[in-house]
């Protein structure tokens, strides 16, 4: 099994109907990046597969060698971006959250003011894949986002989530808390629902 903890620290709030949250999903995606490319680094057997080379040939004749990493971003190029998640259905990989929630709210009210569904599913956006380059912000990635990494292929291949709440009395360097911010730490576990060669070393 693979596990690991991502951090997030600022704003947070629902979607609705006349507001998606695209820029503030695709904003949340773009911390996560640099954390799961660092996983990617130094986690085995994510490592292993950081550090393979395939070959293969091209016209002319010739031979060209293109990193592991770079091969597997190719098969997840959308709308300009080249994706690296790490579960994905080919994989047959799925992830378990356990969720540290800290917001400016009484501890022990998992629904007050009953939107933490609706945050929650803010947060399982922004670790997913975009669907479309409207959910990327509208422009392609920037400096140091090719290729662009995230936890998963889909929101659905997560299998459980646990959440604990408490109150946030102040963010980092912050002076003042505003009523959306929050602070949280994802405990990620990654497993495969089933053995294949293409998830050998998760279990």
């Amino acid at each position: 099994m693979l596990e690991f903890r991502l951090l997030y620290s600022g704003r947070l709030s629902g979607a609705s109907t006349t507001n998606t949250e695209a820029d503030l999903k695709h904003k949340m995606r773009k911390d996560f990046h640099p954390q799961l490319r660092r996983v990617w680094m130094s986690k085995s057997p994510l490592v292993e597969r950081y550090n393979s080379i395939t070959r293969f040939q091209v016209s002319g004749g010739g031979w060209q060698s293109i990193s592991g990493i770079d091969a597997l971003a190719n098969e997840w190029k959308r709308f300009g971006y080249r994706f690296i998640p790490i579960v994905t259905e080919e994989r047959a990989l799925r992830c378990s959250l356990d969720i540290l929630f800290l917001r400016p709210e009484t501890p022990g009210f998992l629904f007050q003011s009953g939107d933490l569904d609706a945050r929650l599913k803010t947060v399982f956006d922004a670790l997913r894949m975009p669907h479309n380059i409207s959910e990327a912000g509208g422009v392609g990635p920037g400096t140091d986002e090719d290729p662009f990494y995230v936890l998963m292929q889909d929101a659905e291949l997560m299998s459980e989530v646990k959440v604990t709440t408490d109150e946030l009395f102040l963010l980092p360097r912050h002076a003042t808390l505003d009523v959306n911010d929050v602070f949280m730490v994802i405990h990620v576990k990654v497993h495969p629902v089933r053995k294949i060669e293409k998830n050998l070393g998760f279990d």
